[in-house]
């Protein structure tokens, strides 16, 4: 079975860099990780973590969710832009909704938003492929 293409954001610290190095750590490889983060600048910490798995179950990329440029240059750069999984601050936010927002509402919204509500646009931009 092939490995699973995960896409996290917000991997700079926290939960995102957490999930991101146990997930690219699993025995078994079932994961191909794409850890994200706005500044590339904070990836040390994410490459030490990750050790040996980094290039061969982890790979880090640049990702401000805020831009959709930004969105489409990432998925742009993973192969056949196939995301499997998709796990950001909004992913705990969209289990709350029944239904995802309408793509107006996400249009509306100014780039000074929440980054939960602007997580959501990477959701809009995978969805059809996950």
């Amino acid at each position: 079975m092939a490995a699973r293409n995960v896409l996290l954001t917000g991997c700079s610290s926290g939960i995102g860099r957490a999930l991101a190095v146990r997930l690219a750590k699993d025995e078994l490889k079932r994961f191909r990780v794409i850890a994200t983060m706005r500044n590339l600048e904070k990836k040390e910490a994410l490459e030490k973590e990750a050790g040996p798995v980094l290039e061969e179950t982890l790979e880090i990329k640049e990702l401000d969710v805020g831009s959709e440029d930004s969105i489409r240059r990432c998925l742009d750069s993973i192969p056949q832009r196939r995301v499997d999984v998709l796990g950001t601050k909004a992913s705990l936010l969209l289990l709350c909704l029944q239904e995802s927002p309408p793509t107006s509402f996400l249009d509306e919204q100014p780039l000074s938003s929440s980054q939960s509500w602007q997580s959501l646009k990477v959701h809009r931009w995978t969805q059809p492929r996950i």
